[in-house]
């Protein structure tokens, strides 16, 4: 659907939306809200060429605003746009240009892209670690091993065990509230009736 809106030039046209309910056989809210999400699908957007990321991480590396005067030289100012984090928070200097991400640090990268061609959009870098024993680097154990210590307490049968280590362990949800789990669990332990119904919007994992 995605793609479609891009095809399009933007998303956010009664046009556009209803094209794409009827294509996907979808609601329009549903369409508009696929969509609307992109910041390149946004009517503001429409007909921009190049998107500066306006990410937090670039814009405390004072990377952005050097990096659209230098854009300017290749783009006129109506051309170009602004764009969410683009996921290249290592490096700073990020934009997007046909469909692929860069970074823009040194004066000469968007001249070797914009003149010769000779840009590179890949993302290899290096991740080090000065621990014994790295942590988000090590080899990943299976999945098994994540879930012993949840079997090892559900084993022992004390609930109430079970429920003050989740406490202590402070785990929240995924969600933008982060909620702590063990409030979670607890309201629906204390909940009355029998049975109980979870409302849950299962989109985060």
């Amino acid at each position: 659907m995605v793609e479609a809106a891009e095809a399009r030039g933007t998303a956010e046209t009664k046009e556009t939306v209803a094209a794409l309910s009827e294509e996907y056989l979808v609601g329009e809210a549903i369409a508009l809200g696929a969509v609307s999400a992109y910041d390149f699908l946004k009517a503001e957007n429409a007909g921009k060429k190049v998107f500066v990321c306006d990410g937090s991480a670039c814009l405390v590396a004072g990377t952005q605003e050097g990096l659209h005067e230098e854009l300017t030289k290749y783009f006129a100012e109506e051309e170009i746009g602004h764009i969410c984090c683009l996921g290249r928070c290592h490096q700073g200097g990020a934009y997007q240009h046909a469909g692929a991400n860069f970074s823009g640090k040194e004066s000469g990268d968007l001249a070797a892209q914009f003149e010769r061609g000779e840009a590179d959009s890949s993302d290899i870098y290096r991740v080090a670690s000065t621990l014994p024993e790295p942590i988000l680097t090590a080899e990943f154990p299976g999945i098994d091993a994540f879930y012993e210590p949840f079997r090892k307490l559900l084993a022992g049968g004390d609930r109430g065990a079970l429920f003050a280590e989740l406490k202590e362990s402070k785990l929240r949800g995924r969600g933008g509230a982060g909620f702590p789990l063990s409030f979670k669990w607890q309201s629906c332990r204390e909940a009355e009736g029998s049975p109980k119904y979870i409302v849950c919007n299962a989109d985060e994992g």
